[in-house]
């Protein structure tokens, strides 16, 4: 295969290794140098090396078929030396000589750099958003379907759209095998503590609140799904918008013919299409079940060693539990002593309060004199309904209008301040003989304070 003649032979071999997880700290730290420039010293890569893993070195021990012999790596130094001659032996790095200045630099290989790259996604992938695939892919194709003069924005969006339904398949079915992958997790484990720690700061963690609840919330594909098939069939059906797409195409492809253009246009388009059209049967409600296989699994397993005492006691209870009760007595007669003992202290002669409940007695009806309460209210009814009734209210309003020519500048009582109240209350039924006008001017009379009222018959 082309592929093993660009990667040198042993080039795995380090993440075998018993010290890979020193090797690939290595190749971080060498990653990181190269952020800002093409090329850096040998001399400088080891002393930072020392720097920065010195107790990690320190311990450093090659092992049998790295084919070191051991004074080499007495000192620290030396060890550091020896990490980045064997990193670039299994050919992750390559040493260039400068014949001007007579110095060794150490430069990164473009294959190296993508495998550690990819080690770094993997590495970083439980602190990682999830990307929101299915609104940045509306977003695009919406944005550019809202722009008619230029075909180039619709290409732009076309293909921005096409890779991000791809990387929502595969998201999809890294979400799939992660939960399939605790689902085997929790098979093996038999420690309650361990599971429901791995279920809720894991599982719940890395699955559930970065990718199941975004999928389903924020990204959601049935949310965008309606509107991104009718931009994606608008486009295919509209000659105009698929002759300005394969124009570009062909301007920025490597074609032999328009046709072939036009068929790779179409193809992106259906794929978008189909993969959003069958989205939910054949990605979502899959997720959904496993996610809910998982639940109901790892629930079960929580109760099962919950309720299941593996421990020495656990299988003493076992044992007595299987056993007739006559052999246990027969057994505890014949092999244990047991002998019943009381002390005598300073609460022996305390006898505890014993709780007695309280008899229900019989309800007792209460009798209530019909001809007093009838009297408080007649007494009532005749007292302050009159006062405030709808003919007092007419007058007061009546005697302001002659008066004080229908402005309400002055209250001396409450039952004139309850009058104003209620002959505002009162002008907004259609009955009502006067209109009333509440202005913004505050009035103080007295110890009230209240808007001035103007009153119209």
């Amino acid at each position: 295969m082309e592929l093993f003649n660009i990667i040198p032979e042993k080039f795995f071999s380090i993440l075998a290794s018993p010290n890979k997880e020193l090797y690939i700290e290595v190749l971080f730290i060498i990653d990181e140098l190269f952020d800002d420039r093409l090329k850096i010293k040998k001399s400088e890569l080891v002393s930072c090396l020392e720097y920065k893993l010195q107790d990690r070195i320190s311990q450093y021990i090659p092992t049998d078929d790295e084919d070191i012999e051991p004074e080499e790596y007495y000192t620290l130094g030396a060890k550091a030396r020896l990490l980045v001659n064997l990193i670039e032996k299994r050919g992750w790095i390559a040493f260039e000589y400068d014949t001007v200045y007579i110095e060794e630099y150490v430069t990164f290989p473009g294959y190296s750099q993508k495998f550690i790259k990819l080690l770094k996604e993997l590495e970083n992938s439980q602190n990682t958003e999830s990307v929101n695939y299915v609104y940045e892919t509306y977003s695009s194709l919406k944005s550019a379907d809202n722009d008619e003069e230029t075909g180039f924005m619709k290409f732009v969006a076309l293909n921005s759209a096409y890779n991000k339904t791809i990387e929502l398949k595969d998201s999809f079915k890294r979400i799939y095998h992660s939960i399939n992958s605790y689902y085997q997790k929790q098979i093996d484990m038999v420690n309650v503590n361990e599971l429901i720690s791995d279920h809720y700061n894991n599982y719940r963690e890395s699955i559930v609140s970065k990718y199941i609840y975004p999928m389903k919330c924020r990204d959601s594909v049935t949310r965008y799904k309606r509107s991104i098939l009718n931009i994606v069939n608008k486009w295919t059906i509209e000659n105009e918008i698929m002759e300005e797409l394969t124009k570009q195409e062909f301007e920025n492809g490597s074609y032999n013919s328009i046709e072939d253009a036009s068929g790779e246009i179409r193809r992106k388009l259906f794929f978008i299409r189909d993969t959003y059209d069958g989205a939910e049967e054949d990605f979502i409600n899959e997720i959904d079940y496993k996610d809910k296989e998982y639940v109901r699994a790892t629930t079960a397993k929580i109760e099962y060693l919950t309720n299941t005492d593996r421990s020495i006691r656990g299988k003493l209870i076992d044992i007595i539990n299987n056993v007739k009760p006559d052999k246990i007595a027969e057994i505890f007669n014949l092999n244990i002593n047991i002998y019943s003992q009381k002390y005598l202290g300073n609460t022996s002669l305390y006898s505890k309060r014993k709780r007695v409940e309280r008899p229900v007695g019989a309800q007792e009806k209460i009798e209530v004199q019909k001809d007093l309460s009838e009297k408080i209210l007649e007494s009532i009814r005749t007292s302050d309904s009159q006062k405030y009734n709808q003919s007092a209210i007419n007058s007061y309003i009546e005697n302001i209008i002659d008066n004080y020519g229908g402005i309400l500048t002055e209250i001396n009582n409450d039952e004139d301040y309850i009058k104003a109240i209620l002959s505002v209350v009162h002008s907004k039924d259609k009955k009502a003989k006067y209109k009333v006008e509440v202005t913004d001017e505050t009035v103080n009379s007295v110890e009230y304070s209240f808007p001035k009222i103007i009153y119209r018959r």
